[in-house]
Formats: structure tokens, C-alpha cells, sequence
């Protein structure tokens, strides 16, 4: 991937090194219609979850989920190659293609001998080395992965411990047991860290960045176990020119779910973007909350009916239906709830188009389609709203296991269905931290991980 500047052909720093910063990022499974896509042979190599989402940069009018005209993406880009552009490092990065989520070779303790045949390819192809009649190497060497693919970024490291440098986790699967061998990965059965990991990090050379979502708490655990203090490190680093800490968990809180504050970015993430001229601000945010009894209504309070009784947990939301004078709850934060609301239940979903209802969800909008309207003004289109609600935040509506809505999370039971598109799971990749509109201001979490990295500027 370029520098900041791009390449120019006669460029001799970068491209003609001899000896390269590389960073190995594994994506999550291949899969097709639910099924894991596998292949023996490089011919069969399946064109299927492709990089365009990875590298793409969202448009304006879309930044994060939600977008113009009731538009509700369940994975927004990622644009990684902005934010590794941005960060300013010169680093080469490997994506591996793998079968199923079997990323093969790399789990030997070959990973550096590996990635110096990479560059012996490059340089073979002129990419490059230009003008460099000397041997080339990897130097500093890093292994990132996200969702699936970071589980099997824990055990490429686990068995190249010794040549790894740089760890970056963004919201794998389990940071404890591997769900697709058994065994155990960073924390063994008793919540306690393997001693390699201790071990490792002991080398002031090593850092380890990790973004929490569905496994924001152990995230947080982890680095607090290897550095109690690194909250106050990093609040030095980002107020002060102090070097960062060798560990940090993004967000640093788990409360950034309720979207205030410094985290507001997390609110209008699920909002689409005001109207041109309009701010990302707390003023206009208020609207699209819902409002307190006795306080004048919100405008997202007069359309639903529903009002705010307690806000305060990260994991849950109390609301009032008006209609029914019954506190209910749901389990999201105010601000997730609200952005569903304002961004897919108040204007409903088209009878037609990408938009339209999936087939395991109609059932969920009829109610809502013949009131004409977005109150809850009864039992079962307040039922109706807690399986949206869960289906959309907490599964994502991109789900490939079917949604059995007698089991839904207002059920006495969850039910056991892939969440890899809910909202938590998929901010851990494409989101960020202070811009809403994702304009120049924005730092992905990606930019986050380069920036605090020891890779050559």
C-alpha cells in the first residue's frame, strides 16, 4: 500500500529499502450463503468477499449505518488504505486469502521466512527494491485481524510469539477459546492470561492494540492486566507529545455505547447525516433522542410515543410506551435504540427495493405499515419493535442463520444465531472516534492502531 504521498517511479527511500515493516491483516471467513467457501488450489481461489469493503471510502451522505431516505447499511467501509495513508507509516500490508478460515501456512513459526518471500516476489515484479542489488528482509513485523479472522490473528501469533512485534485485535470472536479447534487463545479457562502473553509483552519492543465490541469487557481486562496504568499513559499521549502505552484497548470505556460527550460520534453513527448546513452537534442530536416524562417531547418522543425512564447502562435502555403506560426495557443503549428508531422504524421499510423488508422480517412490519404510523400504541407493535430491534443492533439484518423470533432477546432465551453484523461487532471495524461525518477530522480505529505503532514514519 502507498504512502502518503503515493509512489513516484524514481523514488529510492521507500520502494528501494532493504529491509521492510510489514503488517499481516486477517479478514474474517469466507462464506457463501451461510457455508464456509473453501479451496486446494490456487485456480479455485473463489471471488467472494471480496476487499472492496475494506478499502472503500463511505460516501458523505453515508458514513457509518445509517444514510438518506430510511438507507440502513448493516456493514459500512472500512477504508483501511485512507486511514494506513493518513497514519503516515511505511509499512507493506499482507492480506492472506483463506480457505474457509484456514489461513494454512501461517500458523507455522514460519511467519518471517514466510513474509521475506513476499518481498523476493515484490521485488521480482519490480513493486520493490528499485535499483537495490542488495538482499532485502522483513524488519518489524505485525499481525492484525478482525471478527474471525482476529482469532486466527492470536494464533498466528502464538506460534510466531518470538518474531511478532505488533498485535492488533479488532473485536475477534473469543479472546479465550478458540470455537473453531478448541483450546484456549489469550485467556485460559480459570480468566487468567496465558504466561506467553505476559512473557511477550515483558519486551519493551511489543505493542498490543485491541477494539472491544461483543468482547469490549475482556478487551479491557486484558490490557489492565498488562498495564494497570495505561488509561493515564494514553490520555498523556493524545493531550501531550508522551509516547503512548505498549497496550490500550479503543474505546476506552464501555459506556461510549451511550453516545455522549466525546463519544457522540457513536449517536450519529446510527443517525443519517444532518441536512447540508446542518452541525453534529449536541443541539441537534437532542431531537433525535427520545425526551423524559414531564419534559417537552422530543421530536423523536412525538412520533413514537415512547419516553426515556433511565439511560445510564451501556447494555440497556428503560422507555415508557405512552399508549400503554408500561416501562419497558430493551437490550441496547439509548442511543443505539434511538438511532433505530429515528433511522429505520419511524420512516419504515419500502415494499420494494434493497430496502424492502427481508422475508424472516415482514411479518414484524405489518403491524407497523397498517397503523400508518410510527407509535407503539399496543402489545403486539411493541412486540414487533423489540424483534426489529434485535434483529438490526444486535444480529444485523445481513444475518445468514434464519431469525426465529419466539426465541428473540425478549424471549426467555437468546437465541443462537450468527451476531457478526450486529452494530458493536461491525463499529469495531469501520468506526473511529471524533468526527461524525467521517471528514478530515475523523480517526478510524484502524488510523489509531498505526499511529500508536512502532512502524517506521
Amino acid at each position: 500500500m502507498r504512502p502518503k504521498k503515493g509512489w513516484s517511479g524514481g523514488e529510492v527511500s521507500d520502494r528501494g529499502a532493504r529491509a521492510f515493516d510489514m503488517l499481516v491483516y486477517l479478514r474474517p471467513r469466507l462464506a457463501k450463503d451461510g457455508k464456509l467457501v473453501t479451496y486446494t488450489e490456487l485456480g479455485q481461489t473463489p471471488l467472494v468477499g471480496r476487499l472492496n469493503r475494506l478499502v472503500a471510502v463511505p460516501k458523505p451522505e453515508w458514513p457509518f449505518f445509517a444514510g438518506p431516505s430510511a438507507g440502513w447499511n448493516p456493514g459500512p467501509s472500512v477504508s483501511f488504505e485512507q486511514q494506513l495513508i493518513e497514519s503516515g507509516k511505511k509499512i507493506l500490508v499482507v492480506h492472506p486469502w483463506p480457505s474457509g478460515i484456514n489461513f494454512g501456512h501461517l500458523y507455522t513459526p514460519n511467519l518471517r521466512r514466510t513474509l521475506d518471500h513476499v518481498l523476493t516476489a515484490l521485488r521480482s515484479n519490480g513493486a520493490i527494491s528499485i535499483g537495490n542489488v542488495l538482499d532485502i528482509q522483513t524488519a518489524r513485523i505485525g499481525v492484525a485481524g478482525y471478527s474471525g479472522g482476529g482469532n486466527e490473528a492470536i494464533k498466528v501469533w502464538k506460534a510466531n510469539h518470538h518474531a511478532v512485534d505488533e498485535l492488533y485485535l479488532l473485536d475477534p470472536q473469543s479472546f479465550a477459546k478458540d470455537q473453531a479447534k478448541g483450546g484456549t487463545l489469550l485467556v485460559n479457562e480459570k480468566g487468567a492470561l496465558l504466561p506467553a502473553l505476559r512473557e511477550w509483552f515483558k519486551d519493551d519492543r511489543r505493542r498490543l492494540r485491541m477494539i472491544g465490541g461483543l468482547q469490549h469487557e475482556m478487551a479491557l481486562f486484558i490490557a489492565n492486566t498488562l498495564d494497570p496504568s495505561w488509561k493515564k499513559k494514553l490520555t498523556a499521549r493524545e493531550t501531550s507529545e508522551a509516547p503512548a502505552p505498549r497496550v490500550w484497548c479503543k474505546p476506552t470505556e464501555m459506556t461510549y455505547r451511550l453516545g455522549l460527550g466525546d463519544d457522540m460520534i457513536y449517536s450519529w453513527a446510527l443517525l443519517p447525516p444532518p441536512p447540508k448546513g446542518g452541525k453534529f452537534d449536541a443541539a441537534s442530536l437532542a431531537g433525535h433522542r427520545l425526551s423524559a416524562p414531564g419534559a417537552t417531547a422530543s421530536s423523536l418522543t412525538s412520533d413514537t410515543g415512547l419516553e426515556l425512564i433511565e439511560e445510564k447502562k451501556p447494555n440497556e435502555v428503560a422507555v415508557r410506551v405512552t399508549a400503554l403506560t408500561k416501562d419497558v426495557k430493551f437490550p441496547v443503549s439509548h442511543a443505539e435504540l434511538a438511532g433505530f428508531l429515528r433511522s429505520v422504524w419511524v420512516p419504515g421499510r419500502p415494499t420494494s427495493g434493497k430496502e424492502a423488508p427481508l422475508p424472516d422480517e415482514k411479518e414484524f412490519w405489518s403491524r407497523r405499515q397498517k397503523n400508518g404510523n410510527a407509535k407503539v400504541v399496543d402489545e403486539p407493535t411493541l412486540d414487533d419493535l423489540r424483534n426489529l430491534v434485535s434483529l438490526y443492533l444486535l444480529h444485523g439484518r445481513d444475518r445468514l442463520e434464519s431469525f426465529n423470533h419466539d426465541k428473540a432477546l425478549n424471549r426467555d432465551k437468546p437465541p443462537g444465531i450468527h451476531r457478526a453484523f450486529g452494530v458493536r461487532h461491525q463499529w469495531a471495524a469501520s468506526g473511529g472516534e471524533k468526527d461524525p461525518s467521517r471528514g478530515a477530522k475523523f480517526e478510524g480505529y484502524f488510523y489509531l492502531c498505526l499511529r500508536d505503532s512502532a512502524f517506521r514514519n
